[in-house]
């Protein structure tokens, strides 16, 4: 996972980002950080995301913190999670690329729909990822507008339902085994 991380944002997006030995891994990967994996059929891990709940630091306290500066006190509460290190291999094609994300988007979904307290989700999003994600179905909201590097980002927040959960699950290939993200 933090070899594909690091394929996908030091080598790929060119971001400055903590690398040690091909591996991408910061200090929010210490702070209770919960993981969803995506693997092929040969065990060959294609993509991933890290969940950090909001009362934890994250990187909206941190780096990301001016896109969040008057409404970030209202999402540091029990049930709200960051979504952050999402990667998906640069190798994959499209259609690959939207099995991995609606996958990986599904089990966020599942770990919401499953837990005693339902999980509303945060996330710094690309346009384009927004786009697809829309087109898949999630009913993303954007809440926050900015710019990183010069380049349009948005702060998104996904609330799963049934609904959106079911129509996830059936755009997967057969048979998928959804689980509860793990934490390293």
């Amino acid at each position: 996972m933090y070899r594909l991380r690091h394929h996908f944002f030091y080598k790929n997006l060119k971001w400055d980002v903590k690398t040690h030995g091909g591996m991408e891994k910061d200090e929010y990967d210490q702070l209770n950080s919960y993981y969803v994996i995506y693997k092929d059929q040969n065990s060959i891990i294609k993509g991933c995301l890290r969940l950090i709940e909001m009362t934890k630091e994250c990187m909206f306290d941190g780096p990301f913190r001016f896109l969040l500066p008057d409404t970030l006190a209202s999402f540091k509460k029990p049930g709200y999670w960051e979504v952050s290190r999402l990667a998906i291999d640069t190798m994959c094609n499209e259609e690959e690329f939207k099995e991995i994300l609606t996958y990986l988007i599904t089990s966020l979904s599942y770990f919401s729909l499953k837990g005693k307290l339902p999980k509303t989700y945060l996330a710094l999003s690309y346009p384009t990822f927004v786009e697809l994600a829309k087109s898949l179905g999630v009913p993303i909201q954007i809440i926050e507008e900015d710019r990183i590097d010069n380049k349009p980002v948005s702060v998104s927040i996904y609330a799963p339902d049934s609904s959106s959960h079911e129509k996830l699950t059936q755009r997967l290939p057969s048979p998928v085994e959804l689980e509860i993200p793990i934490g390293l």
